[in-house]
């Protein structure tokens, strides 16, 4: 449930729990059920809010109080080996960046600093993002208890101090880590980080608390973030939830690090005739492709698929194929089409179609804004609300989702 669609008529319960999916992508499970039920136990109060205060009170207070912060130093030492490995073998006297997602209190950020001071590497830069503003603040001081070493005897020796009860890291392993509450749901990542930026991305015990949608969005930022040559490195537990995202491949000799799916390379392989072949202007006229394609505009998709099984009329095919297309806006019905014109030799024309198919199936945001100016340009309604709603989906704009109204009501009145 959307934000915007809460109301007063839900329970508390049911309020919180679509607060914190809406705002971290939260799955509401029994564990975090019950951790909200406590919180509303400790904060009696809250039912007897107005709702717009209640929503102010939970955003201000309510994350850092029901977010799982397990972590604790040198939890992952063979991420910690790999990116060692991977910074010897590629980025040798090049300057090593890395993002840590979901960096709770910097556990892992210190053990970064610490694993390079031992192997002498000091040309780097960690970044750790989190949306708890409470444990960012332990992040940032460097303050910690006996729980975040797990008898760690050597940690504590030397690399922090003993203040009191707590230990801090010296300072000498703050300088080259700085921390921010950013978050991915909400806010676009390159507003901060400059495209392909980093070098190494860790993203640890987040995405098995996130709904499919919400992993959706974090990865395809991550995806941006991450340089073309660059590693993403996680647990074996969450690693299916990477390969569902179809962005990023696994290393064949590590089963925690990943790879960018490089989309230009996909396009060589897949249309690998292409690109041999130089995409001068066909000597036959594409436009009659379109031209006959008019003719089955008004037929339904199992119609379509229907006909081409039985047609044997080359660009009838064809026209057929595009006209399947444009109904399903599917990557492998235009993989189809595209294929289907390489073979009748219509060579420009399939490279004019590799741009929408590199969209399809890996849009950005500014690809779908610009399709989707073209669209209200030319009236085209019938392109234009399919990719609004997949915008919508990817992005949650309130600016799309009022536009798509506006549109279906315009349709609905005529």
């Amino acid at each position: 449930m959307k934000l915007s669609n809460l109301s007063k008529s839900n329970t508390l319960l049911e309020t919180i729990c679509d607060f914190l999916n809406y705002e971290c992508g939260l799955k509401v499970t029994e564990a975090i059920i019950d951790e909200v039920l406590k919180y509303i136990k400790k904060n009696y109060f809250l039912d007897q809010l107005p709702y717009n205060d209640l929503i102010n009170y939970l955003k201000k207070n309510l994350i850092n109080s029901v977010l799982i912060n397990e972590t604790y130093f040198f939890r992952n030492p063979e991420q910690l080996d790999a990116i060692i490995d991977y910074y010897n073998k590629f980025l040798k006297n090049k300057k090593l960046k890395i993002l840590s997602f979901g960096c709770s209190s910097g556990e892992e950020c210190y053990s970064l600093a610490i694993k390079f001071f031992l192997e002498n590497i000091d040309n780097y830069e960690i970044v750790g993002i989190d949306i708890d503003n409470e444990a960012l603040e332990i992040a940032k001081k460097g303050e910690y208890t006996e729980n975040s070493f797990r008898n760690n005897v050597m940690l504590l020796k030397n690399f922090f101090k003993r203040i009191n009860d707590k230990y801090v890291i010296k300072d000498i392993y703050k300088k080259n880590i700085t921390f921010l509450n950013i978050n991915l749901l909400k806010e676009n990542a390159l507003k901060y980080f400059d495209k392909h930026h980093f070098d190494v991305i860790l993203i640890n015990n987040v995405l098995i608390y996130l709904d499919e949608k919400a992993i959706s969005i974090i990865l395809k930022q991550l995806n941006n973030l991450l340089s073309k040559q660059g590693i993403l490195l996680t647990t074996k537990e969450e690693s299916f939830l990477i390969e569902k995202a179809h962005i990023f491949k696994k290393d064949p000799y590590n089963d925690i690090i990943y790879k960018k799916i490089l989309f230009e390379d996909i396009l060589q392989k897949e249309f690998r005739e292409l690109y041999y072949i130089k995409a001068e202007n066909d000597e036959q006229d594409a436009n009659k492709i379109y031209e006959i394609s008019n003719k089955y505009k008004n037929e339904t998709i199992e119609k379509l698929r229907e006909y081409i099984k039985i047609t044997q009329n080359k660009n009838e095919v064809l026209a057929i194929s595009y006209r399947i297309f444009e109904k399903t806006l599917n990557a492998e019905d235009l993989k189809n089409f595209i294929n289907l014109l390489i073979n009748e030799n219509y060579y420009h024309e399939a490279h004019k179609w590799l741009k929408t198919y590199l969209m399809i199936i890996n849009p950005t945001e500014k690809d779908l804004n610009d399709y989707i100016k073209l669209c209200i340009k030319t009236k085209n309604y019938d392109d234009l609300i399919p990719i609004l709603k997949k915008k919508i989906e990817l992005y949650n704009n309130k600016k799309d989702i009022l536009l798509l109204k506006t549109i279906l009501g315009h349709i609905n009145e005529q």
